[in-house]
């Protein structure tokens, strides 16, 4: 049964979601449009997005760690002063007239601001999860889903009218709105709960551990991070340079918004179906189709023959990106203890795209690419895809091992 107050949360989180999304998709899904229109040449970009993925991983390991060791103060506290990092920096990046040393200062750490949030939404819903509220995560993050579709059509479209310089404004006032939908979001602390709103809550009440401590007692979350961060390496040619290969087929910034649209709106199906494969599937088994997919894509892009054919293979992403989103947090959730949470949704949102994955591999691109062409950074990644299908598979077999998981 759904209470008036699990309906409440369950509108909020995906107003929330769906905000965050929104604000995401300019600095995060049009990084390389940005940078090459403020003069730089497609080396340096790679080596911009790895220098803000290594600001992302510090700047979201001290937060988590702090989050878990201070667990009465509220996340959405943490997550409104992001926002407000990332909206002073877009609002410096748009007004002022920079150098090249000090646009990339600025830029990178508004952009790990925001990336900053995506963990501690997701821990966010996490604490009312296990509060034993019986709210929806996979339905909200579908919401994220549609508006980032949205985003990405809509941002290639104004690109082609106008500079990228438009997304900064953008950005700026959907973060307001994302402030406003997280301020609305109740502390689990706070909620004056019913029996029909509470389901099993679980304990709380272990020691705190280091990174060091929970990485070294967990063999299943290193495969797992390990996995992650060669799936991120694989996917980071095709990811950061979609707009190059988009050009290499004759299109422009419209029709990367529409490939990125086909991206995103396949995620949404995933999503709201979350629930009933997670019946059916484990959550190891999820993630195992996830990188499998993410894997065969980055294969497909290697051969796409023109935009038509790379819209089709933008389909595959109900199982990449669609699985990962909602397998990941809940495959996580179950193999930590209550007093790792914040943390480990953290580590597992810097191993991949946006932290040590992002890093690792696009430096990768950026060395291929200073010798090579496009096409052979295509080919030469998808070792590291590979790499993170046999790490799954490992990570699928060790946590069948465990009786805990097995049932």
């Amino acid at each position: 049964m759904t209470t008036p107050l699990i309906k409440k949360l369950n509108l909020t989180y995906a107003f929330a979601q769906g905000t965050y999304w929104f604000s995401e998709i300019g600095l995060g899904g049009y990084i390389t449009v940005f940078l090459l229109s403020r003069g730089m040449d497609d080396t340096l970009v790679a080596y911009v997005t790895s220098a803000l993925a290594i600001v992302a991983i510090v700047m979201q390991m001290v937060i988590a760690n702090y989050c878990d060791h201070h667990p009465i103060l509220p996340l959405k506290n943490i997550i409104l002063g992001l926002y407000l990092v990332t909206i002073v920096f877009c609002g410096l990046m748009y007004w002022i007239s920079l150098s090249l040393v000090w646009l990339i200062v600025i830029f990178v750490i508004a952009v790990s601001a925001q990336r900053s949030i995506e963990s501690l939404l997701n821990a966010q819903m996490m604490q009312f999860v296990n509060k034993g509220l019986g709210v929806s995560y996979s339905w909200p993050r579908g919401v994220g889903s549609f508006c980032y579709a949205l985003g990405a059509f809509g941002f290639g479209v104004l690109f082609d009218y106008f500079s990228p310089d438009i997304l900064l404004p953008i950005t700026m006032v959907i973060s307001i709105f994302a402030i406003v939908s997280d301020y609305l979001l109740p502390d689990p602390e706070t909620l004056d709960l019913s029996e029909e709103d509470l389901g099993p809550s679980l304990p709380n009440n272990e020691a705190q551990t280091s990174y060091f401590q929970m990485l070294k007692g967990n063999p299943l979350l290193v495969i797992y991070l390990l996995a992650s961060i060669a799936c991120a390496v694989g996917l980071s040619g095709y990811n950061t340079f979609l707009i190059r290969i988009v050009e290499n087929l004759g299109g422009s910034n419209t029709e990367l918004g529409i490939a990125m649209l086909v991206q995103s709106t396949v995620e949404l199906p995933a999503m709201f179906l979350a629930t009933k494969l997670l019946r059916k599937y484990k959550p190891v088994q999820i993630l195992f189709i996830s990188y499998f997919f993410f894997w065969l894509k980055g294969i497909g892009m290697i051969f796409v023959p023109n935009l038509g054919r790379l819209y089709g293979l933008m389909l595959s992403s109900f199982f990449c990106y669609g699985f990962y989103g909602f397998g990941s947090v809940i495959f996580v959730n179950e193999i930590v203890k209550a007093s790792e949470k914040i943390r480990a949704q953290s580590l597992s949102s810097l191993c991949f795209v946006g932290g040590v994955g992002g890093i690792l591999g696009n430096a990768f691109c950026g060395w291929i690419l200073a010798g090579h062409d496009l096409h052979y950074l295509l080919v030469t990644s998808q070792f590291f895809g590979l790499a993170s299908v046999i790490l799954m598979f490992m990570a699928a077999k060790l946590y069948k091992q465990n009786p805990k998981f097995s049932k």
